[in-house]
This record gives C-alpha cells, structure tokens and sequence, in this order.
C-alpha cells in the first residue's frame, strides 16, 4: 500500500512537472453515452495540430474545427461556429480521454508518420 502511494505521487508530481500533450493524432477506441458504451471500433481519427487545430477522419470524411485546451478542459469548436466543452485526460502517453456532457470517448495515441 506504502509503495502504491508513492507511485502514485511521483507519478502525480511528474505530471505535473511534465504535462501531457493533446497534439498528435488518436484513434477512437470506445465511446460511452450515459456510461453505456455505444463505439467499439476503431473507425474515427482525431488530430490536433499546432496553431490550435482539430481534424477528423472518417474513410473518406473529414471534419474539422479549432480547440484550446487549459488545465484539464477542453474546448472544440466546429467549422460552423457549434462547440462543445469538457475535460480531457492523458494517461502514460498513449491513452487519451475526453469527457463531453454525458460522452466519454477513449483515444489511443498514434505513431507519428516518418517525413518522407
């Protein structure tokens, strides 16, 4: 119990020191409605770029909009002026978490792609 109580504080601490980023790109793996889960499959990518910028992809669909992000909230913003606010959540360096009203999406992070 003692040494779970320091992993906890110096991962706490470390987080803190060192924040997690939200740029790069993520894959949805689960979505939750009213803490149901409603998604299982891996079909939708979110990426968030620098200056502040927010893309999705569905095959051939792509969306996109603006976000800002300060502490542990999130703000999207749609491309026809709609936005959503929430808390997001980082854990390691690979699992993304945004909570959105009564939605919970899990992100896992992906590889960035070598320049050519």
């Amino acid at each position: 119990m003692k040494n779970y109580l320091i992993i906890s504080l110096l991962s706490l601490f470390t987080s803190a020191l060192f924040p997690q980023s939200v740029l790069g790109t993520w894959q949805l793996q689960e979505q939750y409605k009213n803490n149901e889960v409603v998604t299982f499959k891996s079909y939708i990518k979110y990426e968030f770029s620098a200056p502040n910028v927010w893309r999705s992809y569905v095959g051939d669909y792509t969306d996109y909009g603006f976000f800002s992000t300060k502490e542990q909230s999130i703000v999207l913003k749609f491309g026809d002026g709609d936005g959503a606010k929430g808390i997001y959540s980082i854990r390691g360096d690979s699992l993304l978490t945004i909570e959105i009203e009564d939605s919970k999406m899990v992100f896992k992070r992906l590889p960035n792609k070598p320049e050519l």
